[in-house]
């Protein structure tokens, strides 16, 4: 458990002066699990302002869930469509990326697979999707942004609806919108000084439903648990929502869980993918951008009619 102070002081040519700091805990787990001669590893990080909202035991059962996948029998899967259930972690690397499309400067340009949607409907109605400035004082407070706007809540998705966009200043301008708080400098993971003013989330939340990880097993019958997938910046399209993602699994048969599947890839559409959710898990984690620091994703289980996979 790490303690530091996140702050963040903005002054800017239009007389602006803004600045906070608060608390910040990273709290870190690996795990280590000896299974004969091999040992299989997983590790989270979460971070809070408050450190009694870090639940370590939630970390706990989410890294057990991945180690438990790399034990056992394996077992052969032909290619085709699969009625799944994507881990906690599995959907927190996806919308690390994902969460892109939801850019008011990729909608400005076109480049979003939601292009021309605002206001319709895009997903199932019981996912619902926030941006928060604090997530009870889970991941990175972010009470302003690096334009000297005030941090909003923003509600994204809600009753199967795109109902609003992160915005900068410039975007928010374009499109007749709110400014939203979300002019940032380092969106993703890359080499180069960042110092283009782009829309990052705050803390992009999946908010959780009220079902645990076996009734949903129970609920999907034969399927498959994704519950690791890898390469969390190259394997989504953000303009046409297109993803092929290497992943491994266990197989589900009769709501139990029969074998391990390994060297699996699923395929598909991230917008198909939104209108498939029949069901979000309770089990929620908010998981920082530790190498960034200046975002988090909040992500939970979820149950999709039918992934492809080969």
């Amino acid at each position: 458990l790490k303690a530091e102070t996140l702050g963040q002081h903005t002054v800017n040519s239009h007389g602006v002066d803004v600045q906070f700091a608060s608390p910040l805990y990273i709290f870190s787990m690996t795990v280590n699990i000896k299974d004969n001669d091999t040992v299989q590893t997983a590790d989270v990080s979460l971070a809070a302002s408050d450190p009694q909202q870090i639940d370590a035991a939630k970390a706990g059962k989410e890294l057990w869930l991945k180690c438990r996948a790399q034990r056992g029998n394996q077992v052969s899967l032909e290619p085709g469509r699969y009625p799944a259930i994507l881990g906690n972690s599995v959907v927190y690397y996806m919308f690390g990326t994902a969460w892109q499309i939801f850019s008011g400067c990729k909608y400005r340009e076109e480049a979003t697979a939601l292009r021309g949607k605002l206001g319709q409907k895009i997903s199932s109605s019981c996912l619902e999707i926030q941006d928060m400035t604090d997530c009870s004082h889970q991941g990175f407070p972010m009470y302003c942004d690096c334009e000297g706007n005030t941090g909003q809540d923003i509600s994204l998705i809600k009753d199967g609806k795109l109902k609003n966009l992160l915005h900068n200043i410039a975007s928010a301008h374009a499109l007749k919108q709110p400014c939203t708080g979300n002019a940032g400098r380092r969106p993703l993971l890359y080499g180069n000084i960042a110092t283009e003013i782009q829309v990052t989330p705050k803390n992009f939340c999946i908010l959780p439903g009220k079902v645990d990880l076996d009734a949903m097993m129970a609920h999907m019958g034969d399927g498959i648990l994704v519950t690791e997938s890898f390469d969390i910046f190259h394997t989504i399209d953000i303009s046409s929502g297109d993803f092929s993602i290497p992943c491994l699994g266990i197989l589900i048969r009769e709501g139990k869980e029969t074998g391990q599947v390994v060297s699996l890839t699923m395929t598909g559409n991230i917008c198909d993918l939104l209108s498939d959710v029949l069901e979000v898990g309770d089990n929620f984690l908010l998981h920082p951008m530790v190498a960034l620091e200046n975002y988090g994703i909040g992500s939970c289980p979820l149950r999709i009619s039918g992934i492809s996979f080969s």
